[in-house]
């Protein structure tokens, strides 16, 4: 892996410099970061390189065709007039990896900017809760003074995986709500959110949240600068933190002005021709199952008690399928299993591709599932732009509420 960073890294260094370093010599690399991301397919990671005039790149082992499409999108609705929301991250893709622009904190300057920053928030939010995108958590956003960027894009729109029909009446009021919440704000992350700890705890998760040390500790993959007096993905005045709580009314209007402005174009960003072609073809990071999970099932498979015994360490990762067969044979992932297993036991963490114009589904070891998911997720938000649901913003702006309501509490 370290090997095919370095040749990686010695062949696109012109490339490297011309996209993303404004074509000027940046000097011999002076640091390497390594690990700084979930181990995926042999132990592949993102790698952060900071060079003599202290510009910093970053190299990502994945295709990042699907950024680039992002970043014409958000040029092309600037262009037309749309409310600002995300900022963009420069990129330089190779094919089947690329490097990036490094992005880092940057402190409002003053009030107006702060408010800047939370108006583009919702913004953004409408964006990408239209994209069907999720997982934009406290780690995946970046705030650089007034403009919220988000740092990770393999899930900015994401497939839905095909129904289950329940078995037992009562279980369709609980598929319906979890049907209905998956297609909403709420399914985006970036509002503040908690989620279970070990220890009956809860930890704060959402790209909004002012999480601290302990929540932070709590996670698998904290921050590098977790601890270190500021959240990264909150705008900053004077040296302290903002909360979102005392800014709920920029979040809803920014949130308000792009589901209009969206309502009002979204046939012409979605027709032939439009900014959503670039999205063809692209491939995105599905995720099925929380990384939490995978996470403590191998921090389990290094007790005493499975490292000296073969049966019991085995057994550990035969919990999702137990997890899955449970479901009468009808969850979906069960046929995922024996993937998810193989990648665990050499501690990688299960990684899925998919097309956003194809309903099959690829695991990190090449296998292809077919026909996985209900719908090509492109052909699911050519939809929704073309057919805004007039229903949507009410509910959704009751959900922001209420997350906001939530996130305040202790």
């Amino acid at each position: 892996v370290t090997a095919l960073f370095m040749n990686r890294m010695g062949r696109d260094r012109n490339s490297i410099s011309a996209d993303l370093l404004c074509g000027g010599d940046p000097g011999r690399v002076c640091s390497i970061g390594c690990g700084l991301s979930d181990r995926h397919r042999g132990g592949q990671s993102v790698y952060k390189v900071t060079f003599e005039n202290g510009a910093s790149v970053g190299y990502k082992p994945k295709d990042l065709s699907i950024d680039r499409a992002f970043n014409a999108l958000i040029d092309w609705m600037a262009a037309d007039g749309a409310p600002a929301s995300a900022g963009t991250v420069k990129v330089s893709p190779r094919g089947g990896y690329g490097w990036v622009e490094w992005v880092a904190h940057a402190p409002c300057t003053d009030e107006e900017e702060a408010r800047r920053f939370f108006h583009r928030s919702g913004a953004m939010l409408c964006l990408i809760r239209m994209l069907q995108g999720n997982d934009f958590h406290f780690e995946n956003v970046v705030a650089r003074g007034q403009v919220p960027v988000p740092i990770d894009l393999e899930t900015i729109t994401h497939p839905r995986i095909k129904e289950v029909e329940p078995e037992l009446e009562s279980e369709s009021a609980f598929f319906k709500t979890m049907y209905q919440l998956g297609d909403s704000v709420a399914s985006v992350g970036y509002l503040p959110n908690y989620i279970p700890v070990p220890g009956g705890g809860a930890a704060k998760v959402g790209g909004l949240d002012d999480y601290d040390e302990l929540d932070a500790a709590q996670h698998v993959d904290a921050p590098a600068n977790a601890g270190e007096g500021f959240n990264p993905n909150l705008p900053s005045l004077n040296g302290r933190p903002l909360s979102v709580m005392h800014y709920e009314a920029d979040l809803l209007a920014g949130y308000r002005e792009m589901f209009a402005y969206i309502d009002r174009n979204g046939a012409r960003i979605a027709a032939a021709g439009g900014p959503l072609d670039m999205f063809e073809n692209c491939l995105i990071r599905p995720v099925l199952r929380a990384t939490r999970l995978y996470a403590m099932i191998q921090h389990r498979s290094l007790a005493r008690r499975a490292v000296v015994d073969g049966a019991a360490w085995s057994a550990e990762f035969d919990m999702l399928a137990r997890i899955s067969a449970a479901a009468d044979g009808q969850d979906p992932m069960l046929t995922l299993c024996h993937y998810e297993r193989k990648a665990m036991a050499v501690f990688d963490i299960p990684f899925y591709q998919a097309s956003t114009s194809s309903r099959d589904l690829i695991c990190g070891d090449g296998e292809v599932i077919t026909d996985f998911f209900e719908a090509p997720c492109l052909d699911t938000v050519r939809t929704r732009f073309k057919n805004v649901p007039k229903d949507a913003l009410p509910r959704d702006e009751v959900l922001i509420e209420r997350s906001l309501r939530k996130g305040d509490q202790p």
